[in-house]
Parts: structure tokens; sequence; C-alpha cells
């Protein structure tokens, strides 16, 4: 039986933890970030740390991280995974009045571990979401919440349609991102993605290619028509690095074999080797 980390404690994954009160039940009042994990190594950990501790004081959830690196580390020992996806969510703790807390009990911290999926080489299809992305106006959009309807409902009208993803837009029609990873597209060998302008959530892994590339990555405020005659298009996150797309329907725009895009998973495979922490 796999394990989990509560609050600093290893206990078994099917253990009851979640009192019916907690506010991350009942409101999804918390935070979480997804790390992929190889040969031990968190990947790009300061960069998820960093967005978990930016989201807890958006949130102004009290909740002292210092101590969830070595955590995670025994955590992938006790489940014996040297390769896997770490969560991490961090719920608000306390008692309530209606949507307000009206204390600062202790925050509830649970970590998961979870085998490593196997990379899809086969191209996928995305689909124009009808769910715009929530303005930032609205919700500070750089922060992983455990509120994540908005990406249900969209990765709901995806499958209904056949597709692996959809892709979002914002209110004014401009590309964000799909609706749970940032999209890139190739067009005259150049290569592009929205600015953090566009109301997008930065992920790691396009945090690692703009790190990589550097000023070879355009940067801008897109539309659909951008995508029209685009060589390729891939999306990113941290559970599949990089995944090429085939389509983007039901516009019927259709890209090729992703070429560029496997010459920027390898050099992101090699980075992820390379990584270390500290």
């Amino acid at each position: 039986m796999k394990k989990i980390i509560v609050n600093g404690k290893i206990i078994d994954e099917t253990s009851n933890i979640i009192d019916a009160n907690n506010r991350g039940l009942k409101f999804a009042d918390g935070v979480f970030e997804t790390i992929r994990v190889e040969k031990s190594i968190p990947y790009m950990w300061h960069e998820h740390l960093a967005r978990l501790n930016n989201g807890l004081s958006i949130t102004e959830i009290k909740c002292d991280t210092e101590n969830l690196y070595q955590e995670c580390l025994e955590l992938l020992q006790a489940n014996n995974q040297k390769d896997a996806i770490l969560r991490v969510m961090v719920t608000r703790g306390g008692k309530s009045k209606g949507y307000l807390p009206i204390d600062d009990s202790e925050s509830l911290t649970i970590i998961q571990s979870m085998d490593l999926p196997s990379y899809n080489m086969e191209m996928v299809n995305l689909w124009v979401g009808s769910y715009k992305k929530i303005p930032s106006a609205c919700l500070p959009p750089n922060v992983k919440y455990n509120q994540a309807m908005h990406s249900i409902l969209s990765k709901i009208e995806a499958e209904e349609n056949n597709c692996f993803e959809s892709l979002v837009l914002n209110i004014d029609e401009s590309i964000s991102e799909t609706c749970s990873g940032n999209i890139f597209w190739i067009k005259d060998d150049e290569l592009y993605t929205p600015s953090i302008e566009c109301n997008i959530l930065p992920g790691t892994m396009r945090e690692a290619i703009l790190r990589l590339l550097g000023a070879a990555v355009k940067e801008g405020v897109f539309y659909l028509d951008d995508l029209k005659n685009a060589s390729e298009v891939f999306i990113t996150n941290s559970v599949w690095k990089i995944q090429k797309i085939s389509s983007i329907e039901p516009l019927g725009y259709s890209y090729q074999n992703g070429i560029y895009a496997n010459k920027i998973l390898k050099r992101i495979e090699e980075n992820i080797k390379n990584y270390a922490v500290y």
C-alpha cells in the first residue's frame, strides 16, 4: 500500500484524513503543485516551491514550507519510487463563518507520490474550448488553486469532442493556454508562445524552454489566426513535458510531425538528466 505524508507524518494513503469542516473540502480553499521526479530528483524544485509560496501568500494561507523538500524525498523512499509525480497540496485549516475563515488554525499539507505515466509519443488533437479563461482581474492566474472547475469543464468538453485538451481563449479571444498546460508553435522557423500578459499560468516546463532557448522564443499576444499557418504546435506541462498536436478542432488546422518539438524535448530531457536541486 502506498504512503502519503500529512502534516509531516507518513501514513497509508487510504487513511481517513479529511474532516468534514476542512475548508479544502468545503470550498476548495487551497493551492497545490505537481512536480516531475526523475532519478529521485524533483525537477525545477525551486520554481515549484516559489510558486507554491506565492500562492500561499496570495490566498493568505499560513503554512511553513521549509521542510517540504525533505518530506518529499522521504515519501519517495517510503514508496520505493525514483521516477514519480509529486503532488503537494495545502488547504486552509480552521473554522469558518460562511466563506470567511475566522481563525488561524494549522493548515493541512498533503504530499502524494504517483507513478510517472509513460510518455505518449502519438500526436493528439486540441479542441477550441467554449469556456473562457477567468480574467486576471477576477483571480490572479499565476497560482495553482485547488479550485479547478474551469479546467475540469474544459477537459470534459475536449473529451466529448474526441480531443486530448481544450485550447483556452481569453475574453478578448486571444490565446491563453490549454486546460492543463502551456502552448507553443512554430511558424516560419520561429518559436512562439503567449506572454504572461495573456492571463496564463506560467508552467515550469514553459519556464524551462524559455531558459534553455532564451531570445529564440517570441512571446506576445496571439489569436487563432496565428495558429492557422503554423508548421508545428505542441503543449507542455510537468507530466507530459512536451505533447505534440496534430490538429486544432473544429477549425481543421493541421500540423506536421513535431521535428522541432523533438529537438526541444531532447534538450529538456538532457536538462532533467543533469538537474540538481542544491
